[in-house]
This record gives C-alpha cells, sequence and structure tokens, in this order.
C-alpha cells in the first residue's frame, strides 16, 4: 500500500515537474519576444511625455492671458480642444503615462468622459465669443467655425461606436483626426492675433505655435499609424 502511494507521489511530482518548466520556457520565450520591442516602447514613452509638456504650457499661457485681460475664449477653447479633446485621444494609448495602469474598458471610459468635457467647453466658448463679437470673417474665425462643425460631426458618431454600429469607429477617427489638426491651426491664428502677441511677445508665440504643431502632427500620425495596423 505505502509503495502504490509513494509511486503516485512520485508520479504527482514529476508532473509538477514538467509543468512548471514548461511554463518557464514559456516564460522565457515571451520575455525574449518582448525584449525585441523593449527599446520601441520605451523610444515611444519617452517621445509620448512631450505632448503632455507641450499642452501644458499652451494651455496655461492661455489661461494667464485669460486672468491678465478677462478674455475667456481663448482659455476656454484652448482647454477643451488641446486638453479636454487631446487628453482623450491619448488616453486610449496604453504608453501613455497615466492611462499606463489603466484596463481597456476604463481607457475608453475616460476617452468618452474628456470627449464630452471638450464639447461642453468648446460650445460654451464658442457661443460666449459670437454673442460678444459676432461671426468673424478673419481666418481665425473661418477655422472656427470648420472646427465647429467637425467637431459636431466627430462627437454625434461617437455614441455609435459604443452600440458597435459597423464603420462607427471608422467614421469617428475620420472626423476626429481633422478635428484635431484644425483645432491646431485655429489656435496658431488665435496666437497671432495682435492682442496676443503684444501681450505674450512674439517669441513666445512662435515658441507656443511650435509646440502645437508638433503634438497635433505627432498624435495624428500616431493615430492613422495604429488604424492602419488593424486593418
Amino acid at each position: 500500500m505505502f509503495r502504490v502511494l509513494n509511486h503516485r507521489g512520485r508520479r504527482e511530482v514529476e508532473r509538477v515537474r514538467s509543468r512548471l518548466s514548461g511554463f518557464r520556457l514559456s516564460n522565457s520565450s515571451q520575455i525574449e519576444n518582448s525584449g525585441t520591442f523593449y527599446y520601441r516602447t520605451l523610444f515611444c514613452s519617452i517621445l509620448s511625455g512631450f505632448p503632455s509638456l507641450f499642452i501644458g504650457a499652451v494651455v496655461m499661457t492661455t489661461v494667464a492671458y485669460y486672468f491678465k485681460t478677462g478674455k475667456g475664449h481663448a482659455a476656454i477653447c484652448t482647454v477643451a480642444y488641446h486638453f479636454f479633446v487631446v487628453e482623450a485621444i491619448l488616453s486610449l494609448s496604453y504608453i501613455n503615462g497615466w492611462a499606463t495602469p489603466l484596463r481597456t474598458r476604463h481607457r475608453r471610459l475616460a476617452h468618452v468622459v474628456l470627449q464630452v468635457c471638450g464639447f461642453v467647453c468648446a460650445a460654451y466658448g464658442i457661443v460666449q465669443v459670437t454673442i460678444r463679437e459676432g461671426v468673424s470673417k478673419t481666418v481665425h474665425g473661418l477655422s472656427g467655425a470648420i472646427l465647429a462643425v467637425l467637431t459636431v460631426l466627430s462627437f454625434v458618431v461617437g455614441p455609435f461606436i459604443l452600440k458597435n454600429v459597423h464603420r462607427a469607429h471608422t467614421l469617428h477617427i475620420v472626423f476626429g483626426i481633422p478635428t484635431l489638426l484644425m483645432s491646431g491651426i485655429c489656435v496658431c491664428y488665435g496666437l497671432l492675433k495682435p492682442e496676443f502677441t503684444d501681450w505674450a511677445g512674439l517669441d513666445l508665440v512662435r515658441i507656443l505655435i511650435g509646440f502645437v504643431m508638433f503634438y497635433c502632427i505627432l498624435i495624428a500620425v500616431t493615430t492613422i499609424m495604429k488604424c492602419l495596423k488593424r486593418i
């Protein structure tokens, strides 16, 4: 009887050892495979830190301009598009700092919440400046009008993604990327307005425009590349 038990015990030990050895081999192969992407992920992580830094510089400058002059349109619309909307896009990336520990469904939830906040702020800023100054025929005003239309289209398509409607995700990106780029164009022309350049100085304005162009183009290109990989 004891011999039978010892024999069974040895067989169980051998099974456990074989499972552990197989786990170690598979785990080590996964580490080796993931190691090939280590430097790429590291580079993307470092690169993703610059947009947040540049976004903070642009947003805080316009907020300081609001506290100095009392003109809230610039600060509200900049916060809407270049904080909430941009961070909503970045929230879907696993290498984005604060979004890294979030699960996929929580990143999508953060994306929705930030998009809604951006839409509300943008609508308030556009209505405020339209009531106060009317419809502007400048490049800044025309780009703002186009931006408002793209914002509505992108926001309307968004809920259909939650319902898993066919092609809704593609349409959301088709409208979303131009919205991001148009918001960059709009804010750049807004920074070039005489009242802002007189307050901030032309050198600072050029630096801020460079920041806006950098993170808008970077986010647009990386988003397009990510979508093309899924096709």
